[in-house]
């Protein structure tokens, strides 16, 4: 009789053992893969929870910085002119004197000795208007004739100074109150003699463009400052009002003391 080797059922329980390794080698993986997977997650839960408040608060800081801007007259003092006509804010660390003027005037005095000058009267603009003479040419030395030219100009905030305007082939003459914008100007001024200074004030114009004409000198003024000459909307005057201050060299106009002069000068306010 022939025997028959099992063949066949030796290679199904083969199979099945090597079915059964591959269902446990699955199954490990994908449980390593899950615990992996929770503690990756927990990780990251823990991490954006510590950092979240942190990133929070800065944006947080960040917005308040940016929505309150800081205030450049914050403790400073206010002074007002005697007759109540104009009103100007100034640092703690100034002080308020006086100095000559052809009479005593109110300055206001830096720490380092720069002398504001803040007063209003209806007197000390100097001589009348010059005509050059012939060989005059500015800033030279030996003019005749003072020289004067702008080299900044800006508008300043205040829209109650007028002045009188003519009205032209009115019969009798007549004048009218218009706007005169008021501006912080700085300049540059020669005497005859050469001498030169260079100034921070306040000032106004009435011409047609209602700006001036910067880096363009011309000769005859007087004084080596400029002032405002006060009229109200009915045509009502007042005294001439100053603000200013003078250093002989250009580096005044970039000091540490212009700056706070140009902050001091931004604060005036017109009491009329």
């Amino acid at each position: 009789m022939q025997l028959h080797q099992p063949t066949t059922t030796r290679q199904s329980g083969f199979s099945v053992i090597e079915a059964l390794l591959i269902v446990l080698v699955v199954a490990a993986l994908t449980v390593t893969g899950f615990v992996v997977y929770q503690r990756h997650k927990s990780t990251s839960a823990m991490n954006s929870a510590a950092t979240t408040p942190n990133q929070t608060t800065v944006q947080s800081q960040n917005t308040v910085a940016q929505s309150a801007p800081t205030n450049p007259y914050d403790g400073w003092m206010t002074y007002t002119s005697s007759n109540g006509e104009f009103s100007i804010k100034y640092p703690p660390t100034w002080h308020l004197s006086t100095a000559s003027e052809g009479h005593p005037v109110p300055i206001l005095v830096s720490p380092s000795n720069t002398m504001l000058y803040v007063y209003s009267d209806n007197g000390g603009k100097g001589g009348g208007p010059c005509i050059p003479a012939p060989q005059d040419a500015p800033f030279k030395k030996g003019n005749q004739c003072t020289t004067l030219e702008y080299l900044t100009s800006e508008k300043l905030p205040v829209d109650n100074l007028y002045y009188e305007y003519e009205v032209p082939k009115a019969d009798p003459v007549k004048y009218v109150p218009k706007p005169a914008p008021v501006y912080l100007v700085t300049t540059h001024y020669a005497v005859p003699s050469g001498a030169a200074s260079y100034g921070i004030s306040i000032a106004e114009t009435t011409t047609p463009e209602n700006t001036f004409a910067l880096n363009t000198p011309y000769m005859g003024s007087n004084p080596p400052y400029t002032f405002l000459t006060i009229n109200d909307s009915e045509g009502k005057s007042y005294p001439y009002v100053y603000v200013y201050a003078n250093g002989d060299s250009p580096s005044f106009l970039t000091s540490k003391d212009a700056a706070t002069i140009k902050t001091v000068i931004r604060s005036f306010t017109l009491n009329i």
